[in-house]
């Protein structure tokens, strides 16, 4: 059986915001183990956190600050009588927001990289995915 055009470009635009935050741990551990953690500060900024390791690695946090959409609020009304109540949900923001651990030689080459907290995007299910998915 043949599938819709249509149909299939709906199935690609409804899967396309899935998106697991391994996945894109693995893809920049493919773009940057093994290089200058420099490359990496120069596309997206310099990290928030530092902490020299026993070892002499030395532990970096990225973050990349928080992105809030506005969530409307809802109201009912219900009147009775001369008497209307109105009842507000809801309302507030949803924060977004991308975390990254790196750890570096004491050159400052990148031997490992984590994602330590990453939340729903704007478009996707990875804020990560979203800041990291672009080319610079």
């Amino acid at each position: 059986m043949r599938v819709p055009n249509w149909l299939a470009a709906y199935f690609l635009l409804a899967t396309g915001g899935c998106v697991s935050t391994q996945s894109v741990a693995d893809r920049l551990a493919t773009q940057y183990i093994g290089r200058s953690l420099d490359e990496f500060v120069l596309s997206y900024g310099i990290p928030s956190r530092k902490f020299v390791l026993a070892s002499g690695d030395i532990a970096y946090v990225w973050n990349s600050g928080t992105a809030s959409v506005p969530m409307p609020a809802t109201a009912t009304t219900t009147a009775v009588g001369n008497t209307a109540t109105t009842n507000v949900v809801g309302g507030g923001s949803i924060d977004m927001f991308c975390e990254v651990q790196f750890v570096t030689s004491p050159e400052g080459t990148v031997k490992s990289l984590r994602i330590l907290q990453d939340t729903i995007g704007f478009w996707t299910t990875s804020r990560c995915n979203e800041l990291f998915k672009r080319t610079r």
